[in-house]
């Protein structure tokens, strides 16, 4: 039920403490809308540009929030621009006090599993089939892989003619060796 009245009738206090009160559920609602989400995009890479540094980690801005690249989760070696764009892998969202705190890595392997998803699309297909990734950031990543079509060669699909595919890869790795096997 939706009742008006006149808020002259309320006093300075009372006046102020309803604009609080309305204030904060909006800032609830709009951490509750960020929390769901990214809540549903955990294990996909994500797009920003690196807004600031804090110690050795890098915030980067997604647009409606920030997310929080550590510096145990990047690639050792790299140096990042403010402003510069970045893509990382989302592997945790959690509520806080205030904005949830999404968190991102370059250095998960997760991240190279999803960069091959985008680049070889027999992945999406359900054709090949990534059975383990080991990896030492900034270094080398094996990818083991199995083909569920006996009529695809899985190392050869995922390098890709003159290797194609997993040059893109090596280039958002910067040149860390990427080696994929049977």
């Amino acid at each position: 039920k939706v009742e008006e009245f006149d808020l002259r009738e309320l006093g300075r206090i009372a006046t102020r403490k309803a604009e609080d009160t309305i204030h904060q559920e909006i800032l609830r609602y709009r951490r509750d809308m960020i929390f769901e989400r990214y809540q549903t995009r955990v294990g996909e890479i994500i797009n920003g540009s690196v807004h600031r540094f804090e110690g050795g980690s890098v915030w980067i801005n997604l647009g409606q929030a920030e997310a929080l690249l550590p510096e145990k989760e990047r690639i050792p070696g790299e140096r990042y621009q403010v402003g510069a764009t970045l893509r990382a892998y989302l592997f945790n969202v959690e509520k806080t006090g205030g904005d949830p705190r999404l968190m991102v890595s370059r250095a998960h392997p997760g991240f190279v599993e999803s960069l091959l998803a985008i680049e070889v699309p027999e992945l999406d297909r359900g054709l090949l089939k990534i059975e383990a990734i080991a990896r030492e950031p900034g270094v080398r990543t094996k990818v083991a892989i199995r083909s569920l079509s006996p009529d695809i060669d899985p190392v050869g699909t995922c390098v890709g003619p003159g290797g194609t595919r997993i040059k893109g890869i090596v280039r958002e790795l910067h040149g860390e060796k990427v080696d994929v096997v049977r």
